[in-house]
Parts: structure tokens; sequence; C-alpha cells
């Protein structure tokens, strides 16, 4: 095995967040009897995109993201609900949603033993370990991070140092960082002195990452051949 400490992130990486909140969000709107159903929880992903956005970009906290998204997503078709409410709501449907990836749970099982594994996610800490509670992954990883315990989160240095620190400061070309997200998680990443392994969904042109597949068995298939 090449890379002695390995770090995932989760949302979309080991984790169906997007599909998971689809189906979640689509059978809230129902509930509400909302019109233009499809129309009205399109506006509610962007509204979250644009939430994590600023967060990404330390404008907001997590606390004030999980309420904003809500509020703006409220006021854009007046509704009338409590932000922290249905963002308290929304959180616990997801966590009790969790949905693995395709070749998650086997990576991880053929992992386990061959190189110190980690979480590294932008996401609330209490969500993250109820998620991987629910899939009885937590054994699997020395140490979960989530940004909303940290004092910063992806892209910054500062995370992906205080991550490196909390492995034991391992030579950084022996440290392999796996996301899906170009900017948070690969370039992140790059720019601290990680090995890459992007998750991508498309080509993007100009944008490279030391190893690039489309699914984890793909993955597991390069790393257990190099």
């Amino acid at each position: 095995m090449r890379y002695s400490h390995i770090a995932f992130d989760l949302d979309n990486t080991l984790l169906t967040t997007d599909a998971d909140m689809h189906r979640y969000f689509d059978s809230y709107v129902s509930a509400l009897r909302l019109e233009p159903a499809k129309e009205i929880a399109a506006s509610f992903f962007a509204w979250n995109i644009h939430c994590w956005q600023k967060l990404d970009e330390q404008q907001i906290n997590h606390q004030e993201l999980g309420r904003l998204r809500f509020q703006l997503w409220a006021e854009q078709w007046g509704l009338q609900i409590d932000p922290d409410e249905a963002n308290g709501k929304y959180r616990e449907a997801l966590g009790n949603a969790t949905t693995a990836l395709p070749g998650a749970g086997a990576l991880l099982h053929r992992l386990q033993g061959q190189a110190r594994l980690y979480v590294a996610s932008n996401g609330f800490n209490e969500q993250v370990h109820k998620r991987l509670n629910k899939l009885g992954w937590e054994s699997f990883f020395d140490s979960i991070f989530a940004s909303s315990s940290m004092k910063s989160g992806k892209p910054h240095e500062a995370f992906f140092r205080e991550v490196w620190e909390a492995m034991g400061a391992p030579p950084k070309e022996r440290v392999l960082f796996i996301g899906d997200n170009y900017i948070n998680d690969i370039e992140g990443a790059r720019r601290f002195g990680f090995d890459t392994a992007w998750i991508r969904q498309r080509e993007e042109l100009g944008r490279t990452a030391t190893i690039e597949v489309q699914t984890l068995p793909e993955l597991e298939k390069i790393l257990f051949t190099k």
C-alpha cells in the first residue's frame, strides 16, 4: 500500500447525501401541499448550495447555515415556518436516511489494517457521527473530523493542517485525500501537499488529481494494484 494515511470526505464520497436529501425534501414539500412542488423543492437546493458557499468562505458558521437556508427559502415562497425547527427535522431525517455509495463498505473493509483511515468533512459533527454509526462504520476510522467542531473548514489550509497534525504529521506524500468536491476536497488537499483521489461525475476541463475515478470500486482496484 503506497499510502499510510487515507482521509475520506463523507457526503457524496462515501454516502449518497444528495440523493438522500432530495428524497426527504420532496416528501417534505409534498406534506406541506406546496405547488409547484418541483420548483419549490429545487429552490431550496439552490439556497442550500448558496449557504454552504458562504460557510466555505467563512462568512457564516454552521448554526447560521442551518437557519439561513430555510429562512431564505421560506421568504422566497412566503412560507410561515420556523427555520430552526425545519432545519432540525431536516438534519434528523438525513441522518436516519443514510445510504452508502456502491462499493464504500467493501473499500473500507479492504483498507482496514492496510492504512490508517479518517473522515474529514465540512459537515455537522453530531450528524457525521450519527450517519457513520447508523452504518456501523465508526470503528473503521482512527479519527473523525467535522468542521463544525474545528477552527476552520475545507478548503482552507488550517483545516488540512489540523487533520495532518492529528494524524501525527506523516510524510505528506504518504497521505491520500479522497473526495468529490474539486475545490474543497481536491484543490484544498493538493495545495497542502497531499495526494488526491477525485470521485468525479463528469470531466472538468483543466482540473486534475493524483487519481481520478467515477466509482469507489474503480478506486479500490487502483489502490491495490499500485
